[in-house]
């Protein structure tokens, strides 16, 4: 599949190419009684990318991530997900990492 971020082939694995109607439906406001399983996986794969961004950065680019927690980073996907609902989870979590990446300067 071609990596919408990058245009690029790559294979991604877990809900990267879930929606954002998706997320939105499955996590709703982020609070852990109201997400369903499906949900809670969409979540951890959330935080275990930005935490692959977050460990490779520095290396790579020379970059760090300004710090956030679980809640932060769900809070800011269901808001980009509201609002871009035809977006998948992997463009809306690297739109989170760009995000961090800007405030980590």
């Amino acid at each position: 599949m071609v990596d919408p971020v990058a245009g690029q082939n790559r294979t991604y694995y877990g809900p990267a190419m879930k929606s954002c109607g998706t997320w939105t439906t499955e996590v709703g406001a982020g609070l852990s009684e109201k997400t369903s399983p499906v949900g809670m996986v969409m979540q951890a794969w959330v935080a275990g990318f930005v935490t692959a961004a977050s460990a490779i950065m520095p290396t790579v680019a020379g970059m760090h991530l300004a710090p956030t927690d679980s809640l932060g980073m769900n809070k800011w996907i269901t808001q980009y997900c509201t609002a871009h609902p035809v977006d998948n989870l992997l463009k809306a979590t690297s739109s989170l990492v760009a995000e961090l990446m800007q405030r980590g300067k």
